[in-house]
């Protein structure tokens, strides 16, 4: 046997062994896992549609004792329960108008407060602009453009650059 053969045989023996592990663990895991997702679909539709009929059950004899109800009040208490429901909805709109009348406070305070704040910043917008105004030179001046010739020597462009720059 050839050396390669020695060592094929040699990993053959440790994969029968359990050595090396299987070599489409991923795969059959994969596989394994969307068998079990698949049974557990299964179940779970079968719990949904049961959970459905018993849902229908309910609301068909909800119904039909709605029906029966219905025949079995008088018209007192058929009159009660609207009165019940009336005061209801009576003390709901009143904790709507106080909770409204609240919240309307608490909106004009805020208001007077930013107001008041942003009045704030523009006097000391103010201010600030006062107080910066005697280090601005507002006065117009007039810019004068000299125009030097070229065209004579550089000592006296030099020199005419010279008194132009002492005038000032």
């Amino acid at each position: 046997m050839t050396r390669r053969e020695v060592v094929n045989a040699k990993k053959k023996i440790l994969r029968k062994a359990g050595v090396y592990r299987d070599p489409n663990r991923a795969r059959n895991d994969s596989r394994k896992e969307i068998a079990y997702l698949r049974q557990q679909m299964d179940k779970l539709q079968i719990d949904l549609k049961s959970l459905e009929d018993r849902r229908k059950r309910r609301m068909q004899q909800q119904e039909r004792l709605s029906e029966h109800l219905i025949v079995v009040y008088s018209a007192p208490q058929i009159l009660n329960m609207w009165q019940v429901i009336a005061e209801k909805q009576r003390q709901r709109r009143e904790e709507a108008e106080r909770e409204n009348a609240r919240l309307k406070l608490i909106t004009e305070r805020q208001q007077k407060a930013a107001d008041s704040l942003n009045s704030l910043l523009k006097k000391r917008e103010n201010q600030s602009m006062n107080d910066c105004a005697s280090f601005m030179d507002v006065s117009p001046r007039q810019r004068i453009v000299h125009v030097v010739d070229f065209h004579g020597d550089i000592s006296r462009v030099s020199s005419d650059i010279m008194t132009l720059l002492d005038e000032k």
